[in-house]
This record gives structure tokens, sequence and C-alpha cells, in this order.
């Protein structure tokens, strides 16, 4: 008799166990979809909010090899150029170029240059529109801290735009940064 109380006893048990199992991993179950849909919400929110698109790498990319790009302004002495990001500095610390040259005036005509021959904008090109825009930003963080455009180059018409690609350049400055954004919109293909 005893063997019998004994054997119920222990399916009992096991059965308690198998049933809080399989609770608790319908619990769990329920808990991965909730997270799931959350995480596809909060992505649609946040890609709705941004007003650009997509951030694009070849955007990113050119605006790394372009900061790196030897211009014409000399620093110091004749054979000593600035390049891109040192004449954006510059610019902010309001320096000039050996030969008298305002530092901002040399950026705006060698960005000009470099973006027009790349990226030709205009009603029967493919590229409709460009912006770069260069301003100051205490907390990169924080868009609520930049500051008016120091710089400001653009070409073509934004209304034709169908498709927007950005990318941006930071360059430190404490307290905060130089950032450097550059906004392309193309046709739709």
């Amino acid at each position: 008799m005893r063997d019998r109380k004994d054997i119920r006893r222990y399916q009992n048990k096991t059965m308690k166990v198998n049933k809080a199992q399989q609770e608790i991993i319908g619990f769990v179950i329920i808990v991965l979809i909730v997270v799931i849909v959350g995480v596809i919400f909060l992505g649609i929110s946040l890609q709705k909010d941004s007003g650009i698109e997509t951030t694009d790498a070849e955007i990113s990319n050119f605006l790394i090899t372009t900061m790196r790009y030897t211009s014409n302004c000399s620093k110091d002495f004749e054979a000593d150029y600035r390049t891109i990001s040192g004449l954006i500095s510059a610019t902010y610390d309001g320096r000039s170029c050996l030969d008298g040259r305002k530092a901002e005036d040399v950026l705006k005509q060698e960005l000009t240059k470099i973006l027009d021959s790349l990226w030709t904008a205009g009603e029967e090109y493919k590229t409709k529109y460009y912006k770069l825009t260069i301003y100051f930003q205490t907390d990169t963080r924080d868009p609520n801290t930049r500051q008016e455009p120091k710089i400001v180059i653009e070409n073509g018409n934004a209304d034709l735009c169908a498709v927007r690609r950005a990318g941006q350049y930071s360059i430190d400055d404490p307290p905060g940064a130089i950032i450097t954004r550059l906004e392309i919109c193309k046709e739709a293909e």
C-alpha cells in the first residue's frame, strides 16, 4: 500500500513541476513577443522623426575623404597647406591663409569645387539638390544645442527630391564639436 501512495505522490509532484515549467515557458514566449513588437514600433517611430530617409555610408565616406583633401591655403610657410578639416577649424578661429585670404572664403571655394565635380545638381541631372552645412554643436547628442550654420553650400532644387540621403562628419572642438553635414537628393530610381 505504501508503495502505491509513494508512487501517486511522486506522480503528483512531477505533474505539478511539468505544469509549472509549461507556464514559465509560455510566459517567456509572451514576453519575447511583446519585446519584439516594442522594438519594431520604436524603430518605426524613430525613423519617422528623423526627417532624413537614410544615412548613407557613401556620403559619410566622402566627407571623411574630403576632410583630408589638401587646399591651396598655406598656414605658416609656403609649402604648409591646410586640409579641409584644418580650414574648417581655421574658419571657426577666424584665421586667414598666409597670402591674406580668409580661411572661410577658401573653404567655401574648395568645397563648392569638390561637390560640383562629384554631384552636379539640377533638373536635368540624377542629383536634384545637395546641401552642405557646417555648424557648431555644444552637445552632439542634443540637437537643441546646435548653433546657426557658419557655412551653407547648396545647389539645385530641393522641391524635386524623391530620395534623400545624408551623412555627417564631426571635428572635436571642446566644449563641443564642429559638424559637417551633407544631404543629397536624387530622383526616384
